[in-house]
């Protein structure tokens, strides 16, 4: 009754699961017993003679298949040292045990080595162009797998293994014809099926791509090569959750399958469970500590996450593996830049722009360093490069006309933001900027209804507020200008610039007591600022002739002589703010003793308080410093004193330009390399130590059978 209860599928992969676990225990029955009498063969032979060379080596393969690969190396190393330290079975047979313990560089010179002496030997051409496919050197890879092809035409792996290479290296149509002739060759084969989905996927074929997948997986539906690219189509379409499905039985199928632990953290983290992204990105360079594309995703996923140090590991890792990526290179520069290295982050945008010329993010990457250098022509040359190599590239187009009002190429400027808005319709980046560049010339309504329409994209960009705020004071709209600040303040309160701009306009308002307010903070947040004691002190001075001017207005009403609680309060107002207004511009002529507007505001205060010898003194010193000034002052009569100097502060493009952020190299869907573990071949030539070998490989093809079975009763 319980097994009724099952589906069909499930009964078989039961039944299915229990002969391979029959199998697998009399292969391992088999195994032990013809290694254990081997063994005791070896052990004999080398009682009678140590240096036996027969013996020395049985031994280090008999060692290598018990998974103790360095006491293999010892006896090779031994074996080599006593006698014949040409035999080139052992040196090949030493260069794989190199290969399988983690020294690649020494394993492929040994292999090397014996290749050049036997260039018709498949085994050592075959073990060679694994090693270097799997360091990354495909060029030198594909050599040596061409030579198996010609050694062995009727090879399917062979084949197989030369049209991944030839694809890899963009050659499509070569890769094509190889994989066809391995198909040809072996018509259920699994892996050039897959394999000739890639092709056409490089093609831009999907559907073509996504039909030999799926026959791939009729052929196997174990294929863990043809699952993983179905993910990834999946990935591209954003279809998340059909990746996810195809990743997951990948995973049950071949928990030990690093790329689909890979494809697995990039889903997860566009799917927002960044815990479980980073235990498979974790868990995939644990599997394959020397992929590239593993350690350049994790360190992508740990840079959109803010974990810079995680970050920089990673692609320093990836770096490692690939010293010729220049995208490898730009993020670690963005990770620096993001850091405030700005210096570091130069040396690595500098050195993608060296691997990879024709890169534009590397020369986008590096304009933006060199402006936040203040390097200003090195910046806009390295965009209009990165614009020459992609002329839609917005995010270029708009730095680059912010580099160029930052050296008055205003013509230029507009042309370059003008195509930005074209190609980025939902940044509010290139409005902002299109609006200073009319701000700067005067275009006041142009200006307006460009940061009208960035606002409305980012209501809360600050530097559009800002803006907008300074459009509205140059029209006079101080009301309106005072409402932008406002919210300018709201997102940016620590920016100084912003109560600046408050104390400006509520000055030119009228409303004196809010500009001392205003001005207040300035001077906290820029106390060695020679400009801001002095408004402050100005706009004392005014609020006091103010209070002067209400007291006389009262006591008109009510009557020369009567002094009434409103008129004492009024006096000691104005007395307070004359004295405040004196010790402010006391300090800052301290600062500045050469300026003759400080003077001027100084003895103005002066006179105010009915202190006439000391403004007098302050004139005196104005007509020194600048008679000119002097003049134009004595012109102006003091009961309608309104200083001109007071202007809204200088609008510094440097400052004001709002640059995009770096771009980072988005995450590479590259394609798995759809190749089976690593088997290095041994060189056997022992028929009952072949047979041992054989069962060995026999029992671990069994314990992967069973691997991708048994989790299926779940």
């Amino acid at each position: 009754g319980v097994v009724i209860g099952y589906l069909p599928q499930v009964v078989w992969s039961v039944v299915l699961s229990s002969v391979l676990r029959l199998r697998l225990a009399l292969s391992r029955v088999r195994f032990v017993r013809g290694y254990r009498r081997l063994r005791r063969l070896m052990e004999s032979q080398l009682e009678e003679s140590p240096d036996a060379q027969d013996a020395l080596e049985r031994r280090a393969i008999l060692d290598a298949l018990a998974g103790q690969l360095r006491r293999a190396i010892d006896a090779l190393q031994r074996r080599l040292a006593t006698a014949n330290p040409d035999s080139l079975a052992a040196r090949h047979n030493l260069g794989v045990a190199l290969l399988q313990v983690g020294s690649a560089t020494q394993g492929i010179e040994t292999l090397r080595a014996v290749a050049d002496e036997r260039m018709d030997w498949p085994v050592v051409l075959r073990n060679l162009a694994r090693a270097l496919t799997e360091e990354g050197r495909l060029h030198e890879a594909q050599e040596y797998c061409r030579l198996v092809v010609d050694l062995q035409p009727e090879s399917a792996p062979s084949r197989n293994h030369l049209g991944l290479l030839l694809l890899k290296t963009d050659r499509v149509a070569d890769a094509r014809q190889q994989l066809t002739a391995a198909l040809e060759r072996t018509p259920k084969n699994a892996n050039a099926e897959s394999n000739l989905g890639m092709v056409d996927f490089a093609e831009r074929d999907q559907h073509g791509a996504r039909a030999y997948f799926h026959r791939a997986l009729k052929r196997d539906r174990t294929h863990a090569p043809a699952r993983v690219n179905l993910a990834l189509l999946a990935l591209l379409a954003r279809d998340y959750l059909t990746a996810l499905a195809q990743l997951r039985t990948t995973h049950r199928y071949r928990p030990g399958y690093a790329p689909a632990r890979m494809y697995l953290g990039i889903t997860y983290f566009h799917l927002g469970m960044r815990a479980l992204s980073r235990a498979h990105f974790e868990r995939g360079t644990d599997l394959a500590p020397r992929t590239h594309e593993i350690h350049y995703n994790f360190g992508t996923g740990a840079l959109r996450e803010g974990e810079f140090d995680s970050a920089i590991r990673s692609f320093e890792r990836a770096y490692e593996l690939k010293p010729d990526d220049g995208d490898t290179l730009i993020n670690l520069g963005i990770v620096e830049q993001i850091r405030g290295r700005a210096e570091a982050a130069r040396q690595h945008f500098e050195a993608a722009v060296h691997i990879d010329p024709e890169n534009p993010l590397a020369h986008y990457n590096v304009a933006l360093t060199y402006d936040s250098l203040r390097l200003a022509d090195l910046a806009y040359r390295h965009a209009k490069t990165a614009l020459h190599l992609r002329s839609a590239f917005g995010e270029a187009q708009a730095n680059l006309g912010a580099f160029c009002i930052v050296q008055n190429l205003l013509d230029e400027a507009r042309e370059a933001l003008a195509r930005a808005v074209e190609l980025l319709p939902r940044s509010p980046v290139p409005l902002v900027n299109l609006g200073l560049l009319q701000l700067l010339q005067a275009d006041m309504d142009a200006a307006e209804v460009h940061l009208t329409e960035a606002i409305a994209l980012e209501p809360r960009l600050a530097v559009a507020r800002d803006l907008l705020g300074r459009v509205f004071f140059k029209r006079a709209q101080y009301a309106e200008a005072i409402e932008q600040w406002q919210i300018f303040r709201e997102l940016e309160p620590s920016n100084p610039d912003v109560h600046q701009s408050l104390g400006l306009a509520h000055y030119y308002w009228g409303d004196y007591e809010a500009a001392v307010e205003f001005f207040k903070r300035y001077v906290l947040m820029r106390p060695n600022e020679v400009g801001a004691y002095n408004n402050l002190g100005l706009t004392y001075a005014q609020a006091a002739r103010r209070r002067f001017l209400r007291y006389q207005d009262v006591e008109a009403t009510k009557g020369l002589g009567q002094v009434t609680r409103e008129m004492r309060e009024l006096k000691q107002r104005e007395r307070e703010h004359l004295g405040q207004a004196i010790f402010n511009l006391t300090r800052a002529v301290a600062m500045n003793a050469v300026d003759p507007v400080t003077h001027s505001n100084l003895g103005l205060s002066h006179f105010f308080k009915g202190e006439t010898e000391a403004a007098m003194d302050e004139w005196r010193e104005v007509t020194r410093l600048s008679p000119a000034y002097a003049r134009a002052r004595a012109a102006t009569q003091l009961s309608t004193y309104d200083d001109s100097q007071l202007v809204v502060s200088r609008l510094d493009p440097t400052t004001r330009v709002v640059r995009m952020p770096p771009i980072s190299a988005d995450f590479h869907y590259l394609l798995c390399d759809a190749l089976p573990r690593l088997h290095y071949d041994w060189a056997v030539p022992w028929d009952d130590l072949a047979r041992v070998a054989q069962q060995h490989r026999y029992l671990e093809d069994l314990r992967d059978a069973l691997s991708t079975l048994s989790p299926r009763l779940s």
